[in-house]
């Protein structure tokens, strides 16, 4: 005898093992990126701006999703909403962020 999983129960799980992968994602990303990306002075604002990021940024992105649930009547096409983030995030990836090197000026 097969159990099978309910559609409802289907889309949990998916949902669930994504959550998992974007939290142990994080987990081991957030902090070595924050402390090799700025200096050891400015670390406490960078993680500040890293936490606030992460607060403002899905606010956003869910009021825009509420906005086209509201005129269009569609999840489907409210899903659009981060989808399209998402690859406009992963085409500004691939295509590198320039790094910017400033000369040393010891005398300032």
């Amino acid at each position: 005898m097969t159990r099978t999983l309910t559609p409802r129960a289907q889309g949990a799980l998916f949902v669930l093992c994504g959550a998992l992968l974007v939290g142990v994602a994080y987990a081991l990303a957030d902090g070595p990126l924050t402390i090799a990306a700025v200096g050891a002075d400015d670390q406490g604002v960078a993680g500040g701006s890293v936490n606030a990021s992460f607060q403002i940024g899905p606010a956003l992105v869910l009021a825009a999703v509420a906005a086209v649930i509201e005129v269009s009547g569609s999840l489907r096409t409210a899903l659009a909403v981060p989808l399209a983030i998402t690859i406009t995030g992963l085409a500004v990836v691939a295509t590198g962020l320039r790094v910017r090197t400033t000369a040393h000026n010891p005398t300032v």
